[in-house]
């Protein structure tokens, strides 16, 4: 087995450091899984009462990328930690920096001879020139541990059964999306969207109704728009929608600046009423940290399903680098 990647581009060690920040708001344990493809970095809980994470980085991201293992699939279980702030110092002194090495090694045998396997360390290296005559070496050795190769295949990019609503997302909304913060005691809301474009977030604060409505209205898809996929992965499933609306010329919903209105249950306005909408339930906060992701994705997409709601994005407008966010939640009748 052997694991053997180099970066010497800024970028992919920020998309790596902006993609285990994120997780770190919710935990510390991940999965690293590295086929001849991609790397894949996950992170979910056993019995989905929290958010899954999902993301894809490219291989073409790495000036070198070697994976030979059986099944050519390596898994790892990692604390993402550690890595996460080798990779903010790396970013932070890219400008004198050389090239990432990152490789897998054994550590010595143990001092307890109970056990017949010898740990297992991510190792991590680069020079930092301090001036000209001088440098630094770094170097850090991650513990981790190795799964089984069958686990690798039964890891897979979750799948979309069946959605009611895809919403198009982009930058103006992260106030929006701010808003329920201001509400600490709010636990659950209520997010309603129609295939009109029209988005609403419905709450009680102190039992008083809440209700806060972006004004503008978005690109929607329903599942009418997807007749030829049934069952596909997320990002296949956008990218076919991101296609065809890119050949409709008919789309003319825009976006109203960044806009929303707010009212509470004593207030008649008629601007929130919305007709043939789709109400999800989901935590407040993890819906809070779905901003997050549109500080680094200029565009996004809001998938409403049956087991909640997803967003999807492009880290950084890069093709080769993804991210599926999965809330859990219900659909409300």
């Amino acid at each position: 087995m052997k694991l053997s990647l180099r970066i010497n581009d800024i970028k992919t060690a920020r998309i790596i450091r902006q993609v285990l920040g994120f997780i770190l708001t919710v935990r510390k344990d991940c999965i690293l899984k590295f086929t001849q493809n991609e790397m894949n970095i996950i992170s979910f809980d056993v019995n989905n009462s929290s958010p899954l994470f999902w993301s894809s980085i490219g291989q073409i991201n790495f000036d070198r990328y070697d994976v030979i293992a059986k099944d050519d699939t390596i898994v790892l279980d990692i604390n993402i930690e550690t890595l996460f702030h080798i990779m903010k110092n790396y970013e932070k002194a890219a400008s004198v920096a050389g090239e990432m090495n990152i490789k897998l090694q054994r550590g010595q045998e143990l001092q307890d001879k109970t056990s017949k396997t010898r740990p297992i360390y991510m190792v991590i290296s680069y020079i930092e020139e301090i001036t000209e005559t001088q440098e630094i070496s770094h170097l850090f050795s991650i513990p981790v541990s190795l799964s089984r190769a069958n686990r690798g295949n039964r890891l897979n990019q979750p799948e979309i059964v069946n959605f009611s609503l895809i919403l198009d997302l982009n930058c103006t909304l992260i106030s929006f999306f701010q808003r329920v913060e201001r509400y600490k005691a709010v636990d659950n809301i209520n997010i309603v969207a129609n295939k009109y474009g029209e988005l609403k977030i419905e709450f009680e604060n102190n039992v008083r109704k809440t209700s806060i409505k972006w004004k503008g209205r978005l690109d929607t898809y329903t599942r009418s728009d997807m007749k030829k996929v049934q069952k596909v992965p997320l990002t296949d499933s956008i990218s076919s929608i991101n296609n065809n609306s890119n050949n409709n010329n008919g789309s003319n919903k825009e976006y109203d600046g960044n806009t929303s209105s707010e009212s509470d249950d004593n207030e008649d306005n008629e601007e929130l009423e919305m007709f043939n909408e789709i109400t999800v339930n989901v935590k407040s906060k993890w819906w809070n940290l779905s901003s997050k992701i549109i500080e680094v994705c200029d565009t996004l997409q809001m998938i409403i399903w049956d087991q909640g709601c997803v967003f999807s994005c492009n880290i950084n407008d890069e093709p080769s680098c993804t991210l599926l966010y999965v809330v859990p939640g219900k659909i409300l009748e």
